[in-house]
């Protein structure tokens, strides 16, 4: 799924998580309030498909932010998120457990396609 960050001048990185359409659903069927629904985002895309985040977390530097990026530092395929603030640059790569997971999963993804020719 896709994330969607936003930093803001008070030193706050924002992390909303794309939902899936019957997750939402079914979620907004038994509605339980809670602080995280609170925090909901719809944003319409270019395909006129509207997209419903949620928020998951928060991370917090102690200046505040001007920019946010995501780039491939190390060419290996991971994108990592670059945060710009008052007093330098601060990178923020994933886990690598959560890459060897997504690697595994694409070569079980690969190897399901070479069996299916």
């Amino acid at each position: 799924h896709n994330e969607l960050l936003l930093g803001s001048y008070s030193g706050d990185v924002l992390v909303y998580g794309e939902q899936d359409v019957s997750t939402s659903v079914a979620r907004h069927n038994n509605f339980q309030p809670r602080t995280s629904d609170l925090l909901s985002l719809n944003v319409e895309e270019e395909d006129d498909e509207e997209r419903t985040y949620e928020f998951k977390s928060q991370l917090s530097f102690s200046q505040p932010l001007n920019a946010l990026g995501s780039c491939d530092l190390t060419n290996e395929g991971v994108q990592s998120i670059v945060v710009c603030s008052l007093f330098g640059l601060h990178l923020l790569q994933p886990s690598l457990d959560q890459i060897r997971l997504c690697a595994i999963e694409g070569l079980k993804t690969l190897e399901e396609i070479r069996n299916i020719e």
